[in-house]
């Protein structure tokens, strides 16, 4: 899915990612210079990516995306619907902070 799409581009020397800031949706009270500090160092040579799932799903986000730069390129991963809910079950089983608990 996404985790493995920015694995993979981050491979090439002229991309450099972060994933999970949730900036646009979650952390957007943190303000910009927040969300510029989780970034990798970059230059105008480089393509700076970000991967967090939810921006899909959530009602402010495209207005929040747009107001940061009318640049911004989306990529957007469709799945099997079957096969993404039991790839969430199984991310939030082991991304939980209660796991230590079923042992």
């Amino acid at each position: 899915g996404t985790t493995a799409l920015l694995d993979y581009l981050i491979l090439h020397p002229l991309i450099k990612g972060h994933q999970g800031i949730h900036f646009f949706d979650e952390n957007f009270d943190r303000g910009l210079n927040w969300y510029m500090k989780q970034m990798p160092l970059t230059n105008e040579n480089v393509l700076t990516i970000e991967k967090s799932p939810s921006y899909f799903v959530t009602p402010l986000t495209p207005k929040r995306l747009h107001d940061f730069s009318t640049n911004v390129k989306l990529i957007l991963i469709v799945r099997n619907p079957i096969d993404r809910t039991v790839s969430d079950y199984l991310h939030c089983l082991n991304h939980t902070p209660w796991k230590a608990l079923k042992t």
